[in-house]
C-alpha cells in the first residue's frame, strides 16, 4: 500500500466518578499504558457523552468508546441507571462496564451484575488490578467486535453480489453495485473504471458522490499511469490519505463534505483485470486492514459481474449482426 494505516490507541475509556482526584488518579495510571481518556465528573456528564456516542454507531461500530469505569454513588444520576442505559441500547450493549466503587456489600455487587455490569472492583483499588481488569475486559469485547465485524461483512457481500448480479445490463450493473456499497459502507463517494483489453485504456465508466462529477484528468488512464493504472496493473489494493492535498485527486470534491480518504481494488474475473473501484471517505481513519480486504472480495465479485455482462453485451452485438447478415443475404437472393 501507498500510504500506512493510521495509527490508534489501545482503547478510549469513560472515567465517571463524582470525585475529581479519583478521576485524575485513574486518568494518569492509564494514560501512561496507553488508553485515550475522557473523564466525566457527574452522572448526567456520562449520560450526554454515551448519547453522542450512540448517535455515531454505524454498525458494528462504536467510535470513541471502548471502555467504561463507573462509580455507583453519585448525586442525581447514580452508576445503576448509567450502566442500565448503556446494557439496554443493542448498539451498545457490548461495552465493557467496570464497577470501581467503595461499596463492599454482596448486595450491592449482586445489583451491579443485575444491571449488567461487567465487573466490579472495590475502593481502594491496585493499580495492577484495575489494569488487568481493564485489559481482560477489552479482549472479549475484541472477540465480540470481530464476530459483529464477520457478520457485517457478510451482509455487505451478500448486498453487493446481489445487486451486481441482478442485471445484465452494464451501466445497471455498476450503478446497482455502487449504491449497494454507498448505502451499506456509508461511503461519500464511488468511481468505477473499466479496461479496454485492445488499448490497455482505463475509463471511468460510473462514478457517483461527487460535487461535479470526476475532473477531465482522472476520466482516462492507462496500465502504466497513476493510481488507477498501477493497480490494475499489479492488482493490489491500495489507500490514499489526505487526498485533497494529493496532486493526483485535483478537483475531486464530495457532494456534501470533503474527501480525505481514497481505497482502490481491482475489479478481477478468473485472476484477469477488467477494471478498478475508486471508494472514497470523509474520514482518514475509516479504512483500514480489514476495510480494505472486504473491498478487495467486492471487488472480485462486481468483477465478475461486469465481464457476465459484457459477455452478454457482446453476444447481443453479435446477434444483431447475424441477424442483419441473414436479412440482407435473404434480400438478395429474392
Amino acid at each position: 500500500m501507498s500510504d500506512s494505516l493510521p495509527k490508534t490507541s489501545r482503547g478510549t475509556i469513560l472515567v465517571v466518578d463524582d470525585d475529581e482526584g479519583t478521576v485524575d488518579l485513574i486518568r494518569t495510571m492509564l494514560e501512561v499504558r496507553g488508553y485515550e481518556i475522557v473523564p466525566a465528573y457527574s452522572g448526567r456528564q456520562a449520560l450526554a457523552f454515551i448519547d453522542e456516542v450512540a448517535a455515531k454507531v454505524t454498525d458494528w461500530r462504536v467510535p470513541g468508546l471502548d471502555l467504561i469505569l463507573l462509580d455507583i454513588m453519585m448525586p442525581g444520576v447514580d452508576g445503576f441507571k448509567i450502566c442500565q442505559r448503556v446494557k439496554d441500547d443493542p448498539k451498545l450493549c457490548h461495552i465493557p462496564v467496570i464497577m470501581v466503587t467503595a461499596l463492599e456489600k454482596t448486595s450491592d455487587k449482586i445489583a451491579a451484575v443485575e444491571f449488567g455490569a461487567d465487573d466490579y472492583i472495590t475502593k481502594p483499588f491496585q493499580p495492577r488490578e484495575l489494569a488487568a481488569a481493564i485489559k481482560a475486559k477489552l479482549q472479549v469485547k475484541a472477540r465480540e467486535e470481530h464476530l459483529l465485524r464477520r457478520m457485517y461483512e457478510l451482509s455487505i457481500l451478500n448486498a453487493v453480489s446481489a445487486a451486481a448480479s441482478y442485471s445484465l445490463d452494464l451501466r445497471q450493473v455498476l450503478a446497482n453495485a455502487a449504491e449497494r456499497l454507498m448505502e451499506h459502507m456509508h461511503l461519500d463517494a464511488v468511481a468505477v473504471f473499466l479496461l479496454d483489453d485492445a488499448t490497455q485504456d482505463l475509463t471511468l465508466a460510473y462514478h457517483q458522490g461527487f460535487a461535479s462529477g470526476m475532473p477531465a484528468h482522472r476520466r482516462h488512464t492507462q496500465m502504466d499511469q497513476g493510481l488507477v493504472g498501477e493497480v490494475a496493473r499489479t492488482q493490489k489494493p491500495t489507500l490514499r490519505l489526505d487526498i485533497d492535498k494529493d496532486p493526483e485527486f485535483k478537483g475531486v470534491v464530495g457532494k456534501d463534505r470533503s474527501l480525505l480518504a481514497c481505497a482502490v481494488v481491482p475489479l478481477r474475473s478468473s485472476d484477469r483485470t477488467v477494471g478498478v473501484l475508486e471508494t472514497y471517505h470523509h474520514d482518514p481513519y475509516y479504512f483500514d486492514e480489514p476495510a480494505l480486504a472486504l473491498l478487495e472480495k467486492i471487488g472480485d465479485q462486481v468483477g465478475v459481474a461486469v465481464e457476465n455482462a459484457q459477455l452478454f453485451q457482446h453476444t447481443q452485438i453479435l446477434l444483431i449482426k447475424s441477424s442483419a447478415l441473414s436479412q440482407s443475404a435473404g434480400e438478395g437472393e429474392a
